[in-house]
This record gives C-alpha cells, sequence and structure tokens, in this order.
C-alpha cells in the first residue's frame, strides 16, 4: 500500500479540489477548471490537475506522481512507497545486517513546475534529488544501486526496517508570466520501481558472513 494526495486549486472554481490514496485505493486524479463568474478584480480562470500512483508488490515498491496548472492555478502532488520487513536473529550471537537495492525512475519538469525524490532507510537519508525551473523541458534519469548502512540485531532478537521512496511536485501558474515550453507540467515517471536485491548477514564480532 501506497501514500499519496493530490490538492488542485484554480480561482472562479466550485467544487471537489481534493483526492487521497487509500488501502483501496491505489491511484487517485484531481482535475479541475474554472467554472464559476469572476470575483473579486476578475480574477483569471485557471485549471489544475494531478494524479498520484503508489503500491507494493512482489517487483519491488512503485511510485508515480504528475502535476500539471495553466492560467491561475496550482497543483500540488505528494506520495511515496515503501519496502519493509523485519529481520529475525534466532541465533546466541548478535548479527549485523546489511541491505541492497536498486532504484530506476526518470523526473521531468518544464517551466516553473518543481519534482522532487527523496529515498530514505529507517528515516535516513539515502538519496534526494529535485529538478526545478525545468525551460522547455528538462529530463533526470536514475538508475542507481545502494547499500544500506550495517545495522546490528542482538542475539534472540529482531529489528524492523523500511526503505521509502517519497516524492512532491508542484506546478504554478500565473498568467502574467508567460510559461516556457507550454503547459507547467511535472511528473516522477511510473517507471520508477525500488527493487530489494540483496541481505547480508555477518557475525557482530568477526565480521565472518
Amino acid at each position: 500500500m501506497g501514500v499519496g494526495e493530490v490538492f488542485a486549486d484554480v480561482y472562479n472554481y466550485s467544487g471537489p479540489t481534493l483526492c487521497n490514496l487509500s488501502p483501496s485505493v491505489s491511484t487517485c486524479t484531481e482535475n479541475i477548471a474554472s467554472n464559476q463568474p469572476p470575483g473579486f478584480l476578475h480574477s483569471p480562470d485557471g485549471t489544475a490537475s494531478g494524479t498520484v500512483s503508489a503500491s507494493t508488490d512482489a517487483n519491488g515498491a512503485h511510485l508515480y506522481a504528475s502535476a500539471g496548472a495553466s492560467g491561475f492555478g496550482t497543483t500540488d502532488v505528494t506520495g511515496s512507497a515503501a519496502i519493509s520487513d523485519t529481520v529475525y536473529n534466532p541465533t546466541t550471537i548478535a548479527a549485523k545486517f546489511q541491505i541492497t537495492f536498486h532504484l530506476d525512475g526518470s523526473l521531468f519538469a518544464r517551466s516553473s513546475t518543481v519534482d522532487q525524490l527523496n529515498l530514505a532507510f529507517n528515516q535516513g537519508t539515502l538519496l534526494q534529488r529535485t529538478l526545478s525551473y525545468g525551460g522547455a523541458g528538462t529530463y533526470e534519469f536514475i538508475n542507481q544501486d545502494f547499500t544500506t548502512p550495517v545495522f546490528t540485531v542482538g542475539a534472540s532478537s529482531y529489528q524492523n526496517w523500511s526503505i521509502v521512496l517519497s516524492t512532491e511536485v508542484v506546478a504554478s501558474s500565473d498568467p502574467s508570466n508567460a510559461a516556457m515550453g507550454g503547459l507547467r507540467l511535472g511528473y516522477v515517471d511510473p517507471g520508477n520501481t525500488l527493487s530489494l536485491t540483496g541481505i547480508s548477514i555477518m557475525d557482530a564480532h568477526t565480521g565472518i558472513r
């Protein structure tokens, strides 16, 4: 299961502006446009749209987020997907563990959109990528192996661990500033996959595997 939210906001609009992921919903989309007469000082119309999808399966954790805006509109999309488990040590000797995994994915930003992708192990940051103000369209690709810090599990004990992939994509549009390259758009690609590749176990005293 993943966690995520899409919040869209435009002038001169009445209706839903928010959607969330839940245990039964792995993808949500919000797409709105001005549908009311202009308000104070003839505030300009706008559109805002966003999608978030987060899930975990046998192949790993998957995360997708996109945001777009035009006229006078803003979309803020957040999401996260995780791989977690518990390491048990049934022996009478403390053991050290280390986990290896791989991340594939890409980010795209056009105009003033901002994308951020974060990777954390047990709340410690392993990767943080930000792509902003992409002009006519800018990509950043990730194809990287990771190894977690070594952690020790005492004799006849256990420890929970988690690897979390999270993102935020924000598209904000103001008609007084021309958008370079067209519609303000940003996304964290649906190909983003975080996959577990191995677990190493060592004696905490000798280091022998």
